[in-house]
């Protein structure tokens, strides 16, 4: 609304966002207050104008943020000759917002779920712009069983995602030491013994005691028992426990070494151990240490910054989880040292063919060159012995690996000649 002494400079009085039918009453109101009175009010220079005119479409729609639960929008403002009185947010085909803004939140939506959006604008005649171009968004999150959340109390909001075989792990915290822990966490749930390897390929120097790798917990209590293998921005691997519920944690040192590195943290009763790796292959022990724990613990990758507030953000691939009791339902196999002596290959180096034997049924072969490069994939029904030909490999060193319900069961290192 609008007042003006000339009826040429106008001066704005109030401006209001009203939902009504498209066809609404436009005219001159006059009351008394003194209700059986008339009041007798003149009024002239009365002008109506239908407006028929729809505003511009609104251009540059783009997503410019999305978590576990939301995608948000903006785009730039439409124009209108009178005047733009908002704009509908549509999602997948069905209006989710009215909105008198240029942004938009979208939430309660679920995780690594894409979505598609545009945006049409309307004012208050009831016109209506034609619908922007679609832009189309997904949502992050981790796939399941993976869960991710912050432990202890940290002063920025962590996250994850998953993409391509690779996690991303955006982590604040003070530490993961002394008594209590800060930082952000990926896990599952693990039923007895198993094993968790991951490699570490990137990590943000946000500190130098910035931390990501593999860990294992009692509780998602910030004080649990726990085990955690890990790499800092310099190269520098570390091992701390946490034998005891709020107990003091202590650590062993490791070497220093370049990016990516491999890490493995296996649980067999109450015995944890550690180990790091250049290739996933041979791998070195770091430390071994005895944590009561219940049945049920928590298994998986930690990322802090060691400067709370600010998120460091590390990738993480090749991750792997085991359990020996899946294993057993699957496989009837109730070790992993059953599994690893059960497959043979031959032979290495190899020209033309490799042959696997006791394979188990239902898994994946899969060979990389040292650049990363997949070359190989088959999927394995039925169990007992695969051929694989690598007449088409080039010389030069490959990985394979047998893969079944998303854990690496082995690792080969072959040589092509």
């Amino acid at each position: 609304s609008y007042y003006s002494a000339d009826g040429l400079s106008w001066t704005e009085l109030a401006r209001d966002t009203i939902i009504m039918n498209r066809a609404v009453y436009i005219g001159l109101a006059v009351l008394s207050h003194d209700d059986g009175v008339l009041n007798t009010s003149t009024i002239d220079n009365v002008s109506f104008v239908n407006d028929t005119i729809a505003p511009s479409v609104p251009e540059n729609l783009e997503l410019v943020a999305s978590t576990d639960s939301t995608i948000s929008l903006r785009w730039s403002s439409s124009a209108d000759s009178i005047g733009v009185s908002g704009y509908r947010v549509f999602r997948d085909g069905s209006e989710v917002s009215l909105t008198a803004d240029t942004i938009y939140t979208d939430t309660g939506l679920s995780s690594l779920t894409n979505y598609s959006y545009y945006v049409t604008a309307y004012d208050a005649s009831g016109n209506e712009s034609d619908a922007s171009p679609q832009v189309n968004g997904t949502t992050e999150g981790v796939p399941s069983p993976w869960e991710h959340e912050d432990i202890g109390l940290v002063e920025a909001v962590g996250s994850a995602s998953y993409s391509g075989g690779v996690f991303t792990v955006k982590g604040s915290g003070d530490d993961i030491w002394w008594a209590s822990d800060d930082f952000h966490y990926i896990y599952q749930t693990l039923d007895g013994d198993g094993e968790i390897i991951a490699r570490v390929t990137g990590l943000d120097n946000t500190h130098a005691s910035a931390k990501s790798g593999a860990m294992i917990r009692e509780s998602l209590d910030a004080n649990s028992k726990n085990a955690y293998i890990y790499i800092c921005p310099s190269g520098n691997i570390q091992h701390t426990r946490r034998l005891v519920t709020g107990g003091q944690s202590t650590y062993a040192q490791g070497p220093t070494m370049p990016f990516p590195y491999w890490f493995r943290l296996t649980r067999a009763g109450d015995e944890i151990t550690s180990y790091y790796s250049a290739d996933g292959l041979s791998w070195t022990e770091l430390a071994r240490d005895t944590i009561a724990m219940n049945v049920e613990v928590y298994i998986g990758l930690a990322v802090l910054s060691h400067h709370d507030g600010v998120l460091n953000t590390s990738t993480i691939d090749n991750v792997s989880v085991v359990s020996s009791v899946n294993l057993k339902k699957s496989s009837g196999i109730s070790s992993f040292e059953e599994l690893d002596s059960e497959i043979v290959f031959f032979p290495n180096p190899v020209t033309d063919k490799l042959v696997l034997t006791n394979v188990p049924a239902r898994s994946s072969l899969l060979a990389y060159n040292l650049k990363g490069e997949k070359v190989y994939e088959k999927r394995q029904l039925v169990g007992g012995e695969v051929r694989v030909d690598t007449n088409s490999w080039s010389r030069g060193i490959y990985i394979v690996r047998i893969v079944k319900e998303g854990a690496t069961l082995k690792s080969l290192k072959v040589t092509r000649k």
